[in-house]
Parts: structure tokens; C-alpha cells; sequence
């Protein structure tokens, strides 16, 4: 493709978009440097063993961006309540456990 056909407006889009992805670190990162990034942020994204979650690849942008403000934005934790909001997800995953066995 000849370079010099494309139009002004083509190239602001290019560059929009270009300045976009470059407000995120962790838009290239392997799992582990994600997690590394995301750590940065105050955003633990490793599982019981220290491993990456296996969701890690699917929502680093999406958190990376709350945390970082440029979009959506991260719950209050003291009005989220997470003690008792971690408690209820234990019990639920015991719940479904014991229902395997």
C-alpha cells in the first residue's frame, strides 16, 4: 500500500489510537509482567500459589485502566465492605465444593 494515498483524517485515527495504546503497560506484557504491573497499581492478580490468575490476559487493560483512571473507575473499599464480600465468596465456593463430593 502506497503510504502517501492515505488521507489526514487516516492518520489521526493512527495516531489516536496509537496514543491510546501506549497509556497501557501492561498491553504487551506476558502474565507475569502484567501481574508485576498490576501489583504496581495495588491490584493482586495471583492466585493461592503466587502463580498469575488464568484471567489475568483477559481483564489486565480493563483494570490497569480503573486503576489507573483513564476509564470506569475502581469501587471505594471501605463502602464495598470487602471483609464481608470475601467471607460470602468462601462460603459459596465451600457450598459448591461440598456439592462435587
Amino acid at each position: 500500500m502506497d503510504c502517501t494515498k492515505l488521507s489526514s483524517e487516516r492518520w489521526d485515527i493512527e495516531d489516536a489510537f496509537n496514543k491510546h495504546e501506549d497509556q497501557y503497560e501492561t498491553c504487551e506484557a506476558t502474565d507475569d509482567e502484567a501481574v508485576t504491573v498490576l501489583a504496581g497499581l495495588g491490584l493482586d492478580f495471583n492466585d493461592g500459589r503466587g502463580q498469575p490468575l488464568r484471567c489475568t490476559k483477559y481483564f489486565c487493560r480493563q483494570a490497569e485502566a480503573a486503576a489507573k483512571g483513564l476509564m470506569g473507575k475502581m469501587p471505594d473499599r471501605a463502602a464495598a465492605n470487602l471483609a464481608v464480600w470475601g467471607s460470602a465468596l468462601e462460603q459459596a465456593a465451600r457450598v459448591h465444593m461440598n456439592k462435587k463430593r
